[in-house]
């Protein structure tokens, strides 16, 4: 079951709900859908925030894992999005003598060592532009 906003009365209800007019603006044998309470046809699929419960429109990349923006801003500090890049690990060539002296998990700590000591607002500001670049699988990893 899926749920619909109505954009005129604001009004949210399931799929099933939804007033089915036959004679009405279908197109080819389907029913014209509108909303049950005002008669609309403006209707936006939604999804309640996999965090807070605040309903927000359905983005078809990240089904089951819709986060709503105040959840996902709220999420992208510097420990969230290394964890999340830890689980999304790039393949990265290094000099085979640091390969060769450190471990994987050493070298991570190092840069991230090196990642602390830059300014706060460079840090969430990377730590943004990480996040926004794969946005579903990141509200996937915090929902």
């Amino acid at each position: 079951m899926f749920y619909l906003k109505c954009e005129k009365c604001g009004e949210i209800f399931a799929n099933d709900e939804v007033a089915k007019d036959y004679c009405d603006g279908g197109y080819r044998g389907e029913p014209h859908e509108s909303c049950p309470y005002c008669g609309c046809d403006d209707l936006t699929d939604v999804e309640q925030c996999s965090i807070c419960g605040k309903w927000v429109e359905r983005s078809y990349g990240c089904m089951g894992h819709e986060v709503c923006e105040d959840c996902l801003e709220d999420n992208m500090d510097v420990r969230t999005v290394c964890d999340f890049g830890e689980q999304n690990p790039e393949d990265v060539e290094i000099s085979g003598l640091f390969a060769s002296v450190y471990s994987k998990e050493e070298i991570n700590d190092i840069l991230l060592a090196d990642f602390m000591k830059l300014p706060e607002q460079k840090q969430m500001e990377f730590c943004k532009n990480y996040a926004e670049d794969d946005r579903n699988q990141f509200a996937e990893f915090i929902g």
